[in-house]
């Protein structure tokens, strides 16, 4: 669980495009996602204590964090970067679809033609000479 959570929380910080955010405001969002397990987790709500002590594995602390004119407990995005970095695969700028990545066109090795083989390294007609 403790990967889906920084997952969701790296969408959060991407979604809203923070630097800072709540406790509360995380939780809050955490919750809301429905196919998520933050709302029931073993029949009770994720709460602050419950954040920190997930997130302290990733050696991720929550302090007070500078939100317009309030100082709430909660996270800086920064604070993130190194547990996203070591858990969660890269986001690309242009993720390809399943459709394209079935559909993409493969360059061949040799004479650098594109060609409709994805497993080859050559096309057809290198492959014959």
């Amino acid at each position: 669980m403790g990967i889906r959570l920084l997952s969701d929380i790296r969408e959060y910080f991407d979604a809203t495009g923070n630097v800072a955010a709540s406790t509360d405001e995380i939780l809050t969002n955490l919750k809301g996602i429905e196919e998520a397990p933050w709302a029931d987790i073993r029949g009770k709500e994720l709460d602050s204590r419950g954040l920190s002590y997930r997130l302290g594995k990733y050696d991720i602390k929550p302090s007070s964090v500078r939100i317009g004119d309030k100082t709430p407990k909660g996270y800086r995005r920064e604070w993130f970067e190194d547990a996203w970095s070591r858990y969660l695969p890269q986001k690309s700028a242009t993720s390809a679809t399943p459709q394209q990545l079935a559909t993409a066109v493969a360059s061949c090795a040799a004479c650098q033609q594109p060609h409709d083989n994805p497993d080859s390294l050559l096309c057809a007609d290198c492959l014959t000479r």
